[in-house]
């Protein structure tokens, strides 16, 4: 059995992966731009929209309702606008990874499944959205159903109740909406099959898409850390006793050694403090629920 040494391969992988990658983070204004996505024509979800701002009108009669995630899947484009700059480098990042342990441990189908298996009934992830023009608050909430129902993680919520993790935003008109984070959140998901989840911070987040009384459906953007990346993602899909990688074997400590040799060329957002993190784009669906 012929063996190979991680500085070797990283010269057969960079090359491929370097070929298939572009740099540049641009982020579409939602208020022009098309989400992709469509929910339909369904009655928005209330009566009234608030009172308005300076005697304006309300952009939508939207009110409140509490969405429950049921599908949430990596985009697969990596140039959403067509300028030739990448501002989804998540792909990018997991055909690499892809190319280095092979499709029948790790590919963006096999990660789009386990998110979607992973959110019910143990991961469920909550949108509880307000609307009093012009504003639109959107908490993430995290719950459970073991059976009895849905139970909300009292960690989603601080001392006095209110979510810990409020998006603000603002509707562009009857059912389109952007929302962004002000901090960080940290979603439990399951990016690797028949793995525990974990926890995945998202930083700069921002919902867009559409909403309205019986759905909402649209994009997640955000950065994920590349050391999150190699931590939760690439290390669980090394078996213990190493991999075949380009017809030579290599332990799992090699192929990690090699990983982390690429982990600094994977980051596409400077995050601060030497950090570095992943450009993710997301598309979602939710639909309505009703919590205690």
């Amino acid at each position: 059995m012929k063996y190979v040494t991680s500085s070797s391969l990283l010269m057969v992988v960079l090359p491929a992966w370097i070929g298939c990658s572009s740099s540049g983070i641009t982020d579409p204004d939602p208020s022009t731009s098309d989400t992709g996505t469509t929910v339909g024509d369904a009655t928005p979800g209330g009566t009234g929209g608030g009172g308005g701002s300076n005697n304006e009108p309300p952009k939508s009669t939207f009110t409140e309702t509490t969405f429950m995630l049921d599908s949430l899947e990596v985009v697969e484009e990596d140039d959403l606008d067509g300028d030739g700059y990448t501002d989804n480098n998540l792909p990018i990042v997991i055909s690499l990874v892809e190319l280095t342990v092979g499709a029948d441990l790790f590919s963006l189908d096999l990660i789009n499944e386990s998110l979607n298996e992973s959110l019910y009934p143990d991961n469920i992830v909550l949108f509880d959205a307000a609307y009093t023009s012009p504003d639109l608050a959107v908490g993430v909430l995290f719950g459970s159903d073991t059976g009895g129902g849905l139970d909300v993680d009292p960690a989603s919520y601080d001392a006095n109740g209110v979510p810990l993790n409020v998006l603000d935003g603002e509707f562009f008109d009857q059912t389109r909406f952007s929302a962004n984070a002000s901090a960080t959140v940290d979603f439990p998901l399951t990016l690797v099959p028949d793995t525990p989840a974990a926890n995945i911070t998202f930083h700069d987040l921002e919902l867009t898409g559409t909403m309205d009384g019986l759905s909402s459906a649209g994009t997640m953007y955000t950065v994920i850390p590349v050391n999150q990346v190699v931590e939760e993602v690439a290390e669980p899909l090394i078996p213990a006793e190493g991999v075949e990688i380009f017809g030579s074997w290599m332990t799992k400590d090699e192929v990690m050694d090699l990983i982390w040799e690429l982990a600094p060329l994977l980051g596409d957002v400077d995050l601060g403090d030497g950090e570095m993190g992943v450009s993710s784009m997301l598309q979602y669906t939710a639909v309505p629920t009703t919590i205690e």
